[in-house]
Order: C-alpha cells, then sequence, then structure tokens
C-alpha cells in the first residue's frame, strides 16, 4: 500500500511558515508551508525512502514571477514511521 500528499511549499509570496487563509476556499483554516527537510520529519523517513518526490513551481506567464509551490510525494506505507500514542 502507498500513501500519497501534496504540500504547499515556500516562495516568494509566503514570508512564513503557517498562514491563515483570508479567500472564500477554506477560510479561516490555518495552512502549513513545507520544504524538504519538514516533509522528510513529518513521515520519519528520508528523501530516498520515497516513491515519488516532486517539487513544482508554478510561475505567472506575464510577469515570469513564482507564484506559487508545491511538493507531490508517494511513499510505501511500510517505510513510513507511524506515530502511536499506545507505544
Amino acid at each position: 500500500m502507498v500513501s500519497y500528499a501534496s504540500f504547499i511549499g515556500q516562495d516568494p509570496t509566503i514570508s512564513s511558515n503557517e498562514f491563515v487563509v483570508k479567500t472564500q476556499h477554506e477560510m479561516g483554516t490555518i495552512q502549513s508551508v513545507f520544504n524538504q527537510e519538514k516533509i522528510c520529519k513529518l513521515f520519519g523517513t528520508t528523501k530516498e525512502k520515497f516513491v515519488y518526490f516532486s517539487c513544482i513551481d508554478y510561475t505567472d506567464c506575464i510577469s515570469q514571477k513564482i507564484t506559487g509551490k508545491r511538493y507531490y510525494v508517494v511513499i510505501k506505507c511500510s517505510d513510513v514511521w507511524v506515530w502511536n500514542k499506545y507505544d
């Protein structure tokens, strides 16, 4: 079995590790910003253990400025450390 996840990445438009969404979609939710190190730490593994690990920069075609970044990962569940409150 594998797990898929998508993360907001740090880009020039984001100045903190977390932010509150102010637009209609997901308004009021707190979003966390990730980089490769934080993603690996979250899963308790190294980048090499992922089946797929990709970072996509989104660029405005007119201004040529980066307007967003996303990480997409797939990992085998057997390669992931899972916290268990009963351990």
